[in-house]
Parts: structure tokens; C-alpha cells; sequence
């Protein structure tokens, strides 16, 4: 495995005592356990448990033999003919176990990286677009699935340092028609968090994560009360960044939540997803996001010193409206 996991325990068996899993993982089947010898006499070697583990009905056993033929009394006449032949055939073997379950490389949804990051990998989408140029208090974007996909978290880069309120909204769908109608969103994450100047910080969890199917798109406003910094290396149906899984685009920059747009802008840190396993890109991207948290580490007080020494005064001119369209 790639890391640790939580596990449960669900019963103790002494030798000959079963116990039965109802609906083993949304089948209709259920999954018995049986104990059928412990051995712990084993002197030096280490003792052992001999178990029987049946999913679905309990196969029928091996049928036995015809009985042989009746012995004769008194002188026999005729050679008494023998029983026939029975052909032992084996018994039949449980029924596999059907539908998902957490090993398969599919991340359902009812798995996540908490309970089975055998299935889903966490991926830090970061956009390529740049180092961020300019500020403002809230983003507007859209991003596109490739595969079905679970946002649930983000980086903010803060404009100044401190505590700042950050608010995450999500919309299914294009974000067209609803800039500014706040009822159409769904809040979720709205919490205080501890920003730095210049700094990409994550913001934790959300509190609801944002799933994506395959071909569908989703749309993000992130608000921050003390603002937060972007790009703004834009131009009309530009995507500001794609990989294997996701692809996002431009969006809008807002002074107000639901209220005023400023210009074009860019998101210019990450937002972290998670995904199938089974996909063997999404194992890539892992490490590849990986290699570029650690490399960011290191020039993460670069980059301060930088903003310390040019005041951090960059003006930026309003841009016509654009608006990608799918």
C-alpha cells in the first residue's frame, strides 16, 4: 500500500463459532466467516487459524456413493452385477464477490482516500500558468472533468498576511447567468483561515466535497475577505490549465462576492482532486505533485523576500469581459 488506514473490528471467534456480514458492501450477499481450528501447540512456530469464508449461499456437499449391492444367500447362481459407478464431482466454489469494492481501482462513491486509498489518489492540480500578478477578493472559474473526479481542497495565496475569512462556493455547471446570483450556489467551505502574503496556503478540507462526472463541468467562487492574489495572463476561451483528469479555464474577478466584477483572472494555485487509482496517469500526476510540493517548499521564502523588496505595487488595468463558453 501507499500509506496506512484506518480498520475495524468487527468480531471475536473462538474455534467452530462463526459470524455473518449482512449485504457484504451493497450486494445482496452476505460474507460468513467460520472458524474451524486454532492451533496455538506450535512451539516455536507461530500458531494458526484454520478459516472457512463463504460469500452467498453455502455450496452443496460432494454427493456420496451408491450403496453396493445386496449380498446373495445360499450358493449364488449368477455373478450379481456391481453398482454402478458414481462419477465424484467438486463441490461448487462460492460465488464471487460482485459490484465495487475497495481494491478494485475504481473510486466509488462511496470511497475516498480516508477509507480506501488503494482506489483514490489524491492529485494537486496546480495551474501552470505562472507566478500570480495581481490582486483581488474573489475568483470566478469553471473546470471540466475528464473522468470522474472529487474536488476537496484548494490552495488561497494570501494578498497580505493574516487571518482572513475564506468562502468556497460550488455550481454545477457553467457559472454563466448566476455571477451574480448567490441562491444558485452551494456553500462549501466558510471558514477562518491563516493566510501569508504571497504564499500559497491550503485552506483544509472542505466541508462538502464537489464531485464531477466524466464530460461534466462544475463551477468554483473563492472569496476571500482580506483578498488573495491571481493571474491574470488571460485571453477569451483560454485554459488557464488541464492535465489527465481535469481541464480549468479563465474566469472573472470580483471586489464583492456576487457583486462587481473587476476583470478577467486566472487562478494561480492549486486545487487538489481525487480519483481512480485504476487510471494509470493519476498515479503519475501523484508523483509528480508530490516532487512539486517539495520544490515549492524551497522557494516559498524566495518568493517572500521578492515581494518584500518590490513593495508588492503592481497595478493592474481592467480587461474587457470574456466568458468561455463549453
Amino acid at each position: 500500500g501507499l500509506s496506512y488506514s484506518n480498520s475495524f473490528l468487527n468480531a471475536y471467534l473462538a474455534e467452530g463459532e462463526s459470524h455473518t456480514i449482512s449485504e457484504w458492501r451493497g450486494t445482496k450477499q452476505d460474507l460468513t466467516i467460520t472458524v474451524l481450528e486454532i492451533n496455538t501447540n506450535t512451539g516455536d512456530a507461530p500458531g494458526y487459524a484454520h478459516v472457512k469464508i463463504v460469500f452467498g449461499d453455502e455450496p452443496t456437499s460432494v454427493p456420496t456413493n451408491l450403496p453396493t449391492a445386496e449380498p446373495t444367500t445360499g450358493p449364488p447362481t449368477t455373478p450379481q452385477p456391481t453398482a454402478n459407478p458414481v462419477v465424484s464431482t467438486p463441490p461448487p466454489t462460492a460465488n464471487p464477490v460482485e459490484g465495487p469494492f475497495c481494491g478494485d481501482g475504481i473510486c466509488d462513491a462511496q470511497e475516498s482516500p480516508d477509507d480506501c486509498d488503494a482506489d483514490c489518489i489524491i492529485v494537486d492540480f496546480k495551474a501552470n500558468n505562472g507566478k500570480s500578478n495581481a490582486k483581488t477578493n474573489g475568483l470566478m472559474f469553471s473546470l471540466d472533468a475528464k473522468e470522474a473526479v472529487t474536488l476537496s481542497s484548494l490552495d488561497v495565496e494570501g494578498k497580505k498576511d493574516g487571518a482572513s475569512q475564506v468562502t468556497v462556493y460550488a455550481l454545477q455547471g457553467d457559472y454563466e447567468g448566476n455571477e451574480f446570483n448567490e441562491g444558485a450556489w452551494e456553500r462549501v467551505f466558510d471558514h477562518s483561515v491563516s493566510l501569508q502574503q504571497n504564499v500559497a496556503t491550503n485552506i483544509g478540507q472542505f466541508d462538502k466535497e464537489v464531485a464531477i462526472a466524466a464530460g461534466e463541468r462544475v463551477s468554483l467562487f473563492v472569496f476571500s475577505k482580506n483578498g488573495l492574489r491571481m493571474s491574470t495572463n488571460t485571453g477569451s476561451l483560454r485554459k488557464a490549465h488541464e492535465d489527465n483528469s481535469l481541464v480549468m479555464y479563465d474566469g472573472l474577478a470580483f471586489k464583492k462576492e456576487f457583486n462587481k466584477v473587476e476583470q478577467n483572472g486566472q487562478w494561480s494555485t492549486s486545487v487538489k482532486y481525487y480519483a481512480s487509482s485504476k487510471n494509470k496517469n493519476v498515479e503519475e500526476m501523484r508523483i509528480s505533485s508530490m516532487e512539486e510540493e517539495e520544490t515549492a517548499s524551497v522557494e516559498v521564502e524566495e518568493k517572500r523576500r521578492s515581494s518584500r523588496s518590490r513593495g508588492d505595487d503592481e497595478v493592474v488595468t481592467a480587461v474587457k469581459h470574456h466568458h468561455h463558453t463549453k
